[in-house]
């Protein structure tokens, strides 16, 4: 295992455990994430172009504050020059409230996902990821 997809797993361990601010010593500080879904970044209050890194991490932490449980499964990993694709699924749960006569309930998702990451040195400095959502 190279020294870039040792730092990806450690990077995507400290997203899971919530240590939000753990995992930016991971990435450069012209950071960008780019991700393709729909609903459109933009739709969310983001730029479509891609996030910077303080943007992303105020989405990573929104994220956090709503859902739980994550746990991601990276199916493959590997390497091409400075570049490593990444598959996996990540699965969470979030908790919906009691509205009209349905109960509150707790519903698990999951999201299967391709990115690939791009390194500057030994930092991510590039995500460019594609998520499928699937709510189960």
């Amino acid at each position: 295992m190279t020294t870039k997809t040792e730092t990806i797993k450690k990077y995507i361990a400290k997203m899971d455990a919530g240590d939000i601010d753990g995992c930016y010593a991971f990435v450069t500080d012209d950071f960008v994430y780019l991700y393709h879904s729909d609903p459109k970044p933009s739709k969310l209050g983001y730029s479509d172009s891609g996030l910077g890194k303080a943007q992303y991490k105020d989405l990573c932490a929104k994220i956090k504050e709503r859902h739980h449980d994550f746990s991601t499964t990276i199916s493959s990993i590997t390497e091409e020059g400075d570049k490593v694709h990444v598959k996996g699924t990540t699965k969470y749960s979030y908790d919906v409230p009691e509205v009209a006569n349905n109960p509150a309930h707790t519903v698990t998702a999951e999201t299967v996902f391709t990115s690939e990451y791009s390194f500057s040195g030994d930092k991510i400095c590039f995500v460019n990821a594609t998520p499928q959502l699937d709510a189960q």
